[in-house]
């Protein structure tokens, strides 16, 4: 029998099917980019920020470093995670610019599948930021205002209660922080600034509240917290006991406790080597601990410390600086009898040895020096000093910087009413944030502002804030 007039053969009709069959096999079986971070499009990026490509199935690690072009391009690293490439730069992104990524059609896959289509896009890399919070009277949240003409300020957080604290990761990139919730109790929150992802990682009971979240330099762990309530006179509740816990943020499961038995722990600091550093009460003491894969702790440098307050890391992690109080037998003006002074002064600890010195500047001995921070490239330090000695007494401190190793000291401002304090280098390390009041000014708020280190020159930024911080 003929076949009809104007039909397809069955064979053909089969060959087509199968054809469409295979290009839609190769169209499900090549591997596709699932994931970009920054996403396209995305403004007011971290300079800090790490590049992050997520891929359908496991790559030929060449085949896509040879496939993909960053412009401007930046020196730095390639790192893998399962079936993620991330690129962490050498040096911060130019601030306010555009950063365009492609890969290029024909990257291949372990099993070398090539992928069909190129992928491109675009984020703008931001200004650095001033994050703080305010306002200092009621529920405060996170604000970060930029330092350009004009000001530009975005609320970070929308917490009901307000934000109890917080701090940036030393990636620039997250931002852990403490709130009061409606139902009672606190909760503990990662902010991510890049993909705008806000999650509750902890909720904590109202006879327990969590608070001063701070972040491993990896992304492991979250050291934090936490207080144990008891009703005191009046009928107020007290803090009995301060403990640190560990919780980690890769794996699911409860927060293992740092130390325990007596006594408080608190203040936990990372350095960026990854140790983690806090103050125990009991044996009055910074403790230097290595922190293992399952938040176990083992101390690696006892620092003796009465007066509890930790101070700033070296950018190398190899030593830390902290402000401590000294109480020393001073004869009298009058009748040359022994009377009990006391002054603090900034000493340095190198990790390795435990080598200490007193590193406050001068011949000066009567100074309260304090608040010690690190320049980003280690080579300065900032803290703040108010003199003791009667003839040159005043209310407040002022911002002062020197050497690493102590010289070149000067000070910065000249405000003897005022009390100067939470100093932070910007990331070019040619400015300092700090918080500011003025004790002559009864029941007077905390102000934000920032000042060029080499000219002075000083700016307010926020009335009413508290706080603050860089954000790259």
């Amino acid at each position: 029998m003929k076949p009809s007039k104007g039909l397809i053969p069955m064979s053909a009709l089969v060959g087509v099917g199968a054809a469409l069959g295979l290009v839609l096999a190769a169209l499900f079986a090549a591997p596709r980019v699932v994931l970009v971070e920054p996403a396209g499009g995305a403004v007011n990026v971290p300079a800090s920020t790490r590049l992050r490509l997520g891929f359908s199935q496991p790559m030929n690690v060449a085949s896509v470093r040879a496939h993909l072009s960053i412009d401007p391009p930046l020196p730095g690293r390639y790192l893998w995670e399962a079936r993620e490439l991330i690129f962490e730069p050498e040096h911060f992104w130019p601030s306010g610019g555009e950063v365009k990524v492609t890969l290029t059609a024909g990257v291949r896959s372990r099993l070398g599948l090539p992928m069909l289509r190129s992928k491109s896009w675009t984020f703008e890399v931001g200004d650095p930021r001033i994050a703080y919070l305010w306002p200092a009277e009621g529920p405060a949240q996170l604000y970060a205002r930029t330092l350009g003409d004009p000001q530009e300020t975005d609320a970070l957080t929308e917490a009901p209660l307000g934000v109890i604290d917080y701090a940036i990761a030393g990636d620039g990139v997250r931002v852990a922080y403490s709130v009061m919730r409606p139902e009672g109790g606190t909760e503990l929150r990662i902010l991510n600034l890049v993909s705008l992802e806000d999650q509750q990682v902890l909720a904590c009971q109202a006879d327990h509240p969590c608070r001063s979240p701070s972040l491993s330099p990896d992304g492991r762990w979250m050291a934090f917290e936490r207080q144990e309530l008891a009703l005191g006179e009046a009928g107020r509740l007290t803090t009995q006991r301060r403990s640190l816990w560990l919780l980690s943020l890769r794996e699911a499961g409860p927060p293992v406790e740092v130390g325990g038995g007596e006594g408080s722990r608190a203040s936990p600091l990372w350095s960026p080597t990854g140790w983690l550093s806090y103050y125990d009460d009991h044996i009055q003491a910074i403790i230097v601990a290595e922190v293992d894969l399952e938040g176990q702790t083992t101390p690696l440098r006892y620092i003796p410390s009465s007066l509890g307050l930790l101070g700033t890391w070296s950018p190398d992690g190899l030593a830390f600086i902290f402000p401590e109080i000294v109480f020393a037998q001073a004869a009298s003006a009058e009748d040359g009898t022994p009377s009990e002074t006391f002054y603090s002064h900034l000493y340095r600890v190198e990790i390795e040895d435990g080598r200490t010195s007193d590193i406050s500047p001068g011949e000066e001995r009567l100074v309260e020096d304090a608040s010690p921070v690190f320049s980003p490239d280690g080579s300065w330090i900032a803290f703040t000093r108010k003199y003791l000695d009667p003839g040159r007494w005043t209310p407040g401190r002022q911002i002062w910087i020197m050497r690493a190793d102590g010289s070149e000291a000067r000070s910065l401002t000249e405000d003897p009413d005022a009390l100067y304090s939470a100093l932070v280098w910007s990331p070019d390390g040619k400015r300092l944030g700090f918080m500011r009041r003025n004790l002559a000014t009864a029941g007077a708020q905390p102000e934000i502002g920032w000042l060029q280190v080499g000219s002075g020159d000083r700016q307010r930024l926020a009335q009413d804030g508290f706080l603050p911080a860089w954000i790259p």
